[in-house]
């Protein structure tokens, strides 16, 4: 850990990472994790303190209580690094990294986040958007709401590396690849038509078509239901409107345009966030 931080300063850096284990307990973890503390506290470095999948938001709780006991050491010399893939996979918050974050004490200071997905199976680091929230991305949102209520002034890492690492980069071959992959809802007839795409150099359209022939011969099931007619797309401007009422609000906003009238939809988390938009509506 020594050498890290020396490098971390020598090459300009002003945070380490470490992860939280907890086998000796939290006093156990603190206590050997003092001297490190002194050490970044004179290089002037901060050390963040990740959750693994086992670490609990009570183990991080019981972990800053005791580093606040340490009075020589300065408070802003540690924080921690959440890590909402890993939050997802805790046996206490499994596949709900919102309840993770809301469990933790004000206490605890949020100083480096770590962005990923999984589906609560195994730690996957799946691109954002490629996994639950592909389908409903309430979970990011909210996420980064919470993340502005603590005033979070650190980076986001985007810890993403699908199976292999180098789809990331090789399967984006242009903008048209990412969405035509995600088509087939397996996830593993995905992961096998982005292999093709990297060993082929296929163009969008021939990935449209392999797209198509897996949903064809793809077996049906409860699961994976027959392809049923897509409804029809909004217009560009209706779009950029929602996008347009979604960053003023900062909140999702769905608009709805049916043969003689349309309506607006406007998420809240809770009475108090509906105030919220209710007083950026209003001007308040």
């Amino acid at each position: 850990m020594l050498r890290s931080i020396d490098f971390a300063r020598d090459i300009g850096a002003n945070l380490v990472n470490v992860h939280l284990y907890v086998d000796d307990g939290p006093q156990g973890f603190v206590r050997a994790l003092e001297p490190v503390l002194r050490y970044a506290a004179a290089a002037k470095l901060r050390l963040s303190i990740e959750n693994t999948p086992q670490t609990t938001p009570e183990d991080f709780n019981q972990t800053f209580a005791c580093l606040a006991e340490l009075a020589a050491i300065p408070a802003d010399t540690f924080g921690m690094c959440l890590d909402i893939g890993h939050a997802n996979l805790c046996r206490t918050t499994h596949n709900n990294f919102i309840r993770y974050l809301d469990l933790l004490a004000d206490t605890v200071p949020i100083i480096h986040v770590h962005a990923h997905e999984n589906h609560g199976d195994r730690d996957s680091h799946l691109t954002l958007f490629t996994g639950p929230s592909r389908e409903d991305d309430t979970g990011i949102r909210s996420f980064v709401k919470r993340l502005r209520r603590r005033a979070y002034p650190g980076a986001v890492i985007l810890e993403q590396w699908p199976a292999p690492p180098q789809l990331l980069a090789d399967c984006f071959l242009s903008k048209g690849h990412p969405r035509t992959i995600l088509g087939p809802p397996d996830r593993e007839a995905q992961e096998a038509i982005a292999r093709r795409v990297v060993d082929e150099g296929l163009s969008v359209r021939a990935t449209e078509e392999l797209v198509r022939q897996s949903r064809q011969t793809a077996p049906q099931s409860e699961t994976n239901p027959p392809d049923r007619a897509a409804p029809p797309s909004k217009p560009p401007a209706i779009l950029e409107l929602e996008e347009l009422l979604s960053t003023k609000l900062d909140t999702r906003v769905k608009i709805q345009i049916g043969a003689n009238k349309g309506k607006i939809v406007i998420e809240f988390s809770d009475l108090s966030d509906l105030e919220r938009v209710y007083n950026i509506m209003v001007g308040a």
